[in-house]
């Protein structure tokens, strides 16, 4: 289903961005003779006696495809974010169980030798906890 629904999103992005390159909003005009505006982009006109140009108003749709959007993005981040938070929660309870042992915490350091440790820190140390998860994985 997510694949849908980005695939909807996607649709809805390009729909929406064609539509505003499509439609005229009527942002350069001029006047023609005593009363009237006139768009240079569409050539629509209108009369100062019958209103003049109306201000320019976004479709409600073009609001609502935004609205849909953001909150479309703002689930994804979300997800993202839990993800992540999960991935991390399962390292953490993986070093605190018995489940590895002392030759998969040699591995994890940088030269390979007892006693000879350099600290590994943020993706690089996360990286390894998962290269030593999966390969406890493959042993069970």
């Amino acid at each position: 289903m997510p694949n849908q629904t980005q695939a909807l999103a996607d649709a809805l992005e390009r729909l929406l961005a064609r539509d505003e390159r499509n439609t005229c909003q009527h942002q350069e005009t001029h006047r023609g003779g005593a009363i009237w505006t006139i768009c240079d982009d569409c050539g629509c006109k209108w009369a100062d006696d019958k209103g003049g140009m109306p201000k320019w108003k976004d479709p409600p749709e073009w609001t609502a495809a935004r609205k849909a959007l953001a909150a479309h993005r703002a689930t994804q981040q979300a997800q993202a974010s839990e993800s992540a938070e999960a991935r991390d929660a399962a390292r953490y309870r993986w070093l605190r169980s018995p489940a590895w042992d002392r030759e998969v915490c040699m591995r994890i350091s940088e030269d390979g030798f007892a006693g000879h440790f350099t600290a590994l820190f943020g993706e690089r140390l996360d990286a390894e906890i998962d290269a030593a998860i999966a390969a406890t994985k493959e042993q069970a």
